[in-house]
């Protein structure tokens, strides 16, 4: 309740960004776990946004939520809409290559969801055949190894999880320093 009405205290201030606001009210609720107030809060952005970068980098925010929230379904219908702006954006403008690479491994995330082992991996490959940056801990390159690892161990196929998973440690013992945010992925590992 305090975090809206700060909505209202700040639309005093000349240089007040209502969209910033309010894409931080719905990252807010999204961090709490208010998932029913991120999706009604990022929706409300997607509305009025007009940067088509922010619009997909919504979308993948939306999709994630629906796949945290098990509606696989409408992550997908989010990713299409992420996809298809981002192919624009890449006729038009360059592409910002990070963005599609994540929407891949969103996209095998939603796939996983449905149980859909080979469309998971379909996306998690496209994403690692795609990024010129083939090293194994680059960040998009970790998380849909890491990814394709964890749906091949949970589809049983151990051998190929175990394959998955040792791309990334083997890449570990070589280089004395990883990027940041990878800590998490070799734990589980």
């Amino acid at each position: 309740k305090r975090l809206e009405e700060s909505l209202h205290i700040g639309s005093d201030y000349d240089d007040y960004d209502t969209l910033d606001s309010i894409t931080l009210l719905a990252t807010t609720h999204d961090a709490m776990n208010d998932t029913d107030s991120a999706i009604s809060g990022y929706e409300g952005v997607l509305a009025i946004e007009k940067d088509f970068t922010k619009k997909a980098i919504l979308l993948n925010a939306l999709s994630h939520l629906h796949v945290k929230g098990g509606q696989s379904h409408l992550a997908v219908e989010y990713l299409e809409k992420s996809l298809k702006i981002q192919q624009d954006i890449a006729n038009s403008e360059g592409k910002d290559a990070d963005l599609i690479y994540d929407t891949m491994i969103l996209y095998g995330n939603a796939m996983a969801t449905k149980n859909s082992i080979s469309q998971a991996i379909h996306w998690y490959e496209s994403a690692l055949n795609s990024n010129p940056d083939k090293s194994p801990i680059h960040p998009s390159n970790l998380r849909a190894n890491y990814n394709k690892g964890v749906i091949l161990f949970r589809s049983g196929d151990i051998i190929g999880a175990g394959h998955a998973f040792g791309i990334i440690l083997d890449e570990v013992e070589k280089n004395s320093t990883v990027a940041r945010g990878t800590a998490f992925v070799l734990n589980a590992i």
